[in-house]
């Protein structure tokens, strides 16, 4: 602002003839275009008022503008691109605006710039003739606001990868990778409905693994896909053609009209199916279902083509995982379980057969004279013969028992909830099976396979896993002894002894004793089966002396010699019930001491006075017994 009395006079007397306005302050004239504030070399200025932006309308104004706003928040004046702009020419004025912050940090003395709906707007304090106003610059801004969408986007998408790349990390096997995954696409990516099919081998069939916000019980046309010639629906099509389908709406398409524009819990709307192809192998088919009111899935096809590239990793690595864990479990030979399957099986059903007061039976069987026939027949053929008998026993059994190799030609059992009677008839079951099995090679006469077995059950043989394959394996060795191809039960086992014709001739109350005396030793002996590391027979000769004793006790002393005279007892058996009634210290009728009394016999010592089956027998007579059997024996019953 100058002074129009003053030296300068003659200059605003040029400006004048040139058409310029020089606002001076003597006029009270205020500018009614854009003022350009001139600065003079002695420090003084000169305003102009312009009709045009100065050298702003040098640019273009379809891309650029210029509003000046009075004090009031008014526009005053505009040029270029403002007059288009709503916010620039808002009849309340510029302050009740978006962008009415900046203009009045600008009014206030502070310049500001603002992006909004697709423009950048920048504003500064504009001073002249005591005035304030403020000099709003609006720029088009198209490709900052494609920059912006991008960067969102992109945001967004890593936001999404990073959610979804959590669920997948955190499952190893498909069915809850494939649960986890469609859960976290669907809230991720706010889609109305996912479902997903996997295929879990090269060979198999393609089944609907997991699905999010549809109504499972209307899709049984799509629990199984046709991934050769499949044209029912649009997962059917993908899985055929290996290619993306894009559906605008799931009621345009004869293939999701009556499916799913069905059975969606939302009202569906675009629709996306992916492929999901690992190498040459397609492993799944991921649909993803948009709502009606979200429009189109276009401007997320390629981050939902990231996800399902992503999936099809994890379904992958999931695949491999469990493949590896079935070659862990599984005899690749025969594809039944393993031996350490088996004894995790085992530990497993004994719990829950513990805790709910279950029995369950245990089958060992060895294929006969299998040595012979490999070294004739050749490995191959042997191998031939194991992988046969492995597929009777898998066919053999229900579906909540397991068939396993336990090593070698040695096969395993486990029959939850099984007893004696029903092991048996299992067993019998699979070796006539097996016995109707015939081996041919060209060229040969075709030989029979045989097999021998035992059995036990818990928890009439044993109490533990080790002890009730023991007591199996001990039945299977004695179906050899006894001719082969025959099944053989743990508690039969006395039978060698002579026991059974001894309880058959005292009948009776002698009989009934001798049983319950048994039945109340046996957890007690395998307990000291493991304690004491008794061989079979030392367990089978525990049992029998233990059927025997009561008779043995009421047998008068002068007629004990003739016991086993009067009945067909086996010596060791007669040994041990001898051994029985001698002292630990020495003093006894034989003189044995210490150790060089019969294991049985002390073991039998002990049980008797712990049970009361010999009232002469008190455990407080220290020079009685082993004192090392009578303290766990105790402590055993303290425990009970």
């Amino acid at each position: 602002m100058l002074d129009s009395r003053s030296d300068l006079h003659p200059l605003i007397e040029a400006l004048q003839n040139v058409g310029m306005t020089p606002v001076t302050n003597d006029t009270g004239q205020a500018p009614i275009g854009f003022p350009c504030v001139l600065s003079l070399p002695d420090g003084r200025s000169i305003v102009l008022d312009l009709p045009y932006p100065g050298l702003l309308s040098l640019f273009d104004p379809s891309s650029i503008g210029v509003a000046v706003v009075d004090s009031t928040g008014f526009v005053r004046c505009t040029w270029g691109l403002s007059h288009g702009v709503d916010d620039a020419s808002a009849p309340d004025g510029v302050l009740a605006t978006p962008i009415g912050a900046i203009v009045e940090d600008a009014l206030q003395g502070a310049p500001g710039n603002v992006f909004y709906n697709g423009f950048r707007y920048l504003a500064t304090t504009l001073r002249h003739n005591g005035t304030t106003e403020a000099l709003l610059l609006i720029c088009e801004a198209s490709e900052e606001s494609k920059t912006r969408e991008a960067a969102s986007a992109n945001a967004r998408s890593a936001t999404a990868l990073k959610s979804i790349g959590h669920a997948l990390s955190m499952n190893h096997t498909i069915q809850p990778l494939a649960q986890s995954a469609v859960h976290a696409i669907k809230s991720t990516l706010d889609l109305g409905a996912v479902l997903l099919w996997v295929r879990g081998s090269a060979d198999g069939p393609m089944r609907l693994a997991a699905t999010v916000g549809v109504n499972t019980s209307e899709m049984e046309a799509l629990e199984q896909l046709d991934t050769v010639d499949g044209r029912g629906s649009v997962a059917e099509l993908c899985a055929s053609t290996r290619q993306k389908l894009v559906l605008e709406d799931a009621r345009s398409s004869s293939l999701t009209e009556g499916l799913e524009a069905q059975f969606c819990h939302d009202p569906p709307g675009a629709i996306i199916v992916l492929p999901l192809i690992h190498g040459d192998t397609l492993i799944g088919v991921l649909e993803l279902v948009g709502r009606e009111a979200s429009g189109s899935l276009e401007r997320h096809e390629d981050l939902l083509e990231t996800v399902g590239e992503h999936l099809t990793l994890a379904l992958n690595s999931a695949n491999l995982f469990e493949s590896i864990e079935l070659l862990a479990a599984f005899d690749p030979l025969m594809g039944i379980a393993n031996h350490r399957t088996m004894q995790e099986f085992l530990n497993a059903r004994l719990t829950e057969a513990r805790r709910e007061g279950r029995q369950l039976g245990v089958v060992m069987i060895d294929v006969d004279h299998f040595r012979v026939f490999n070294e004739e027949e050749g490995h191959d053929a042997g191998d031939e013969v194991l992988r046969i008998v492995g597929t009777v026993l898998r066919d053999s059994v229900r579906q909540y028992d397991m068939a396993a190799r336990y090593g070698g030609e040695e096969f395993t059992l486990i029959l939850p909830g099984s007893d004696a009677a029903s092991t048996r008839n299992a067993a019998e079951r699979v070796r006539k099976r097996i016995e109707q099995v015939e081996f041919a090679r060209p060229g040969r006469d075709p030989r029979r396979i045989t097999a021998s077995l035992g059995f036990a059950t818990f928890p009439e043989d044993a109490e533990d896993a080790a002890s009730l394959l023991k007591a199996a394996d001990d039945a299977m060795y004695e179906a050899k002894r006894s001719g082969r191809n025959c099944t053989r039960m743990y508690g039969e086992l006395v039978e060698r002894h002579g026991v059974a014709s001894v309880l058959a001739s005292v009948g009776g109350a002698q009989a009934a004793a001798g049983t319950a005396f048994a039945e109340d030793a046996k957890p007690i002996v395998q307990v000291l089966s493991s304690m004491l590391d008794l061989s079979k027979d030392q367990r089978s000769e525990v049992y029998a002396a233990c059927l025997l004793l009561p008779v043995y006790l009421a047998t008068a002393e002068d007629e004990r010699e003739q016991f086993a005279s009067r009945w067909s007892v086996e010596a060791s058996v007669l040994n041990s019930l001898e051994a029985s009634l001698e002292r630990f210290d020495g003093s006894g009728r034989l003189g044995l001491a210490g150790e060089g009394i019969p294991l049985v016999g002390r073991i039998l010592n002990v049980l008797a006075a712990v049970l009361r089956c010999d009232p002469t027998a008190n455990t407080s007579d220290d020079g009685r017994f082993d004192p090392d059997i009578l303290a766990a024996v105790i402590e055993m019953q303290d425990v009970a």
